[in-house]
């Protein structure tokens, strides 16, 4: 008598090694996701190290009234971040300092359409045209007319420097309350 075969064939191992090269390709895939998942949030660090650096230098070159290096650090934080409103509230304190209010204008402008219409952007935009026209008005205040100069010279007694060349005309004496030249730069 033979020996009976049994009914269940015996399992081949070719289903299970399909399995194996799946599943590396699902951890490779996860590992790599995770990586530039990582890699992504890494760089997003070092920029807004970056940003904030840069933001800090130009907020002490401000203070310190280091326009020209303030301009700068600033310039460079809106490269690293055009979206975020502070170096051009920055930039404009800075160009409002050197009373260069069409820049602190313009970069206001840049700075509203880049961060979608900030409203301390727009705040300041308002604060820069008060100030340019208060400093028009302080400036038609300082202009002095010529007769305003001459009679400080008169006064003062400076005006011997400057007359000194045609003291005598002619002859005669010539006083500075009677006669007078004045070439005003």
């Amino acid at each position: 008598a033979k020996p009976a075969k049994s009914e269940n064939p015996p399992k081949t191992t070719k289903p299970h090694k399909r399995k194996k090269p799946l599943v590396w390709v699902l951890v490779i895939l996860l590992v790599l996701a995770g990586l530039g998942v990582g890699g992504w949030f890494g760089w997003n660090a070092y920029q807004g190290g970056q940003y904030q650096e840069q933001l800090s230098l130009g907020e002490k070159y401000l203070k310190e009234l280091n326009y020209e290096d303030a301009i700068v650090a600033l310039n460079r934080a809106i490269e690293i971040d055009p979206r975020s409103p502070e170096p051009y509230l920055l930039l404009a304190d800075v160009y409002i300092g050197q009373e260069d209010f069409n820049s602190a204008k313009k970069v206001l402008e840049e700075g509203y359409q880049a961060t979608g219409g900030n409203e301390e952007i727009k705040k300041k935009q308002e604060e820069v045209k008060q100030k340019e026209e208060e400093a028009k008005k302080k400036q038609e205040e300082l202009k002095p007319s010529a007769v305003d100069i001459w009679e400080e010279l008169i006064q003062s007694g400076e005006y011997q420097q400057y007359a000194t060349n045609w003291m005598e005309w002619e002859g005669e004496k010539v006083f500075p309350g009677k006669y007078a030249i004045l070439d005003i730069d």
